[in-house]
């Protein structure tokens, strides 16, 4: 075989979520770098009467103290299943490459029996440091690790941001109308909760699972503000396009580390006024102040939105200069160039 980008690569990931594609997308990047890709999933697609008796099941054992223990018997059960299923995958397909985007379990046990066949395992760990440690322990059962933290210095691992330019998926739509002042998407944390809140006063839409919990339905602001459970496609970037200022908030407290959100590109990128929380890291794909906003705190929030909502000249000329900034970042096809590369040379 001359190199690996003739190779047949086993890309683990995520591919059941389509609210974050970027399994998907290193997929489709590596497939038109030419390479044979296998596509494995890393998470089960629940029924919805299963999610029912697991419910219900931890809710009966609860009183009796079991339910931690019922629930660790759910994850060795869901986690056998998907070994099955990737092993079943890789034994038909006989890739050369497995590639591992990590934030996904896989078991060392299949990490090391694949590599005595002479495979080549690549660990990417795409999520953020709060787990880290799970990364760290399974290391030496990759040949190759990357990392998206560039503040991580240990041995073996190497810096590969995840975050690339999509102008396939995401992109200006001036036909839009700008219905929100405020949208923002993202999964609901406590954290979001109190930074949204501090939006109040202004037409805010929410697009994430959780907001409409059984948690939520007493805060009336951001309840209401609800648009939908998932977007994703088309139809996510025309919400980008439909807000006047799209938020960006981490899951992660910034004082835990770097990493940034797909949405640093994704945003931008589809034409929108991004206003994000700040993260080491940021620096190195846009310049705070000049083509997105940074903020620090629930009050910096609303202090930045006010502004550039007051302000639509400015407001414009940040959407703009973010575009054309996004416009030249790295795509996921440059993404997956060094995962190659690595390959490449340590195949030689």
């Amino acid at each position: 075989m001359e190199g690996y980008s003739a190779a047949r690569w086993m890309v683990c990931g995520d591919f059941i979520n389509p609210t974050q594609p970027l399994a998907w997308q290193c997929a489709s990047a590596l497939e038109r770098l030419g390479v044979t890709v296998l596509t494995a999933n890393t998470e089960i697609r629940q029924p919805r009467v299963n999610q029912f008796i697991k419910k219900v099941g931890k809710s009966l054992a609860k009183p009796f103290g079991l339910k931690q223990t019922l629930s660790e018997r759910f994850v060795r059960d869901e986690r056998a299943t998907i070994e099955r299923h990737l092993q079943t995958q890789y034994d038909r397909f006989q890739p050369d490459v497995v590639l591992v985007i990590r934030g996904n379990h896989v078991a060392p046990a299949l990490l090391t029996a694949w590599r005595k066949d002479g495979v080549k395992v690549i660990g990417w760990w795409i999520k953020d440091l709060k787990n880290l440690d799970n990364f760290l322990r399974d290391q030496p059962f990759h040949d190759l690790n990357f990392c998206i933290h560039a503040n991580i210095r240990h041995p073996g691992i190497r810096y590969l941001p995840a975050v690339a330019v999509d102008p396939y998926r995401y992109r200006p739509l001036p036909e839009v109308t700008k219905r929100f002042d405020v949208v923002f998407v993202g999964i609901h944390t406590p954290k979001r909760r109190e930074y949204l809140r501090a939006l109040t006063g202004w037409h805010l839409g929410i697009v994430g699972p959780g907001w409409r919990s059984r948690f939520e339905w007493r805060d009336r602001v951001l309840f209401s503000a609800v648009q939908a459970r998932t977007l994703y496609g088309e139809a996510l970037n025309r919400f980008y396009n439909a807000g006047r200022i799209v938020v960006n908030i981490n899951q992660w407290e910034a004082n835990e580390g770097s990493g940034v959100t797909l949405r640093l590109a994704d945003v931008p990128a589809s034409g929108g006024c991004l206003v994000s929380e700040y993260s080491r890291g940021i620096e190195e794909m846009f310049t705070p102040g000049e083509e997105i906003v940074s903020f620090t705190s629930p009050d910096e929030l609303r202090e930045r939105v006010a502004f550039y909502l007051a302000h639509e000249a400015e407001r414009r000329r940040v959407a703009q200069a973010g575009h054309a900034r996004a416009m030249r970042l790295p795509t996921h096809m440059d993404r997956m160039r060094v995962l190659l590369e690595a390959v490449r040379n340590g195949a030689e």
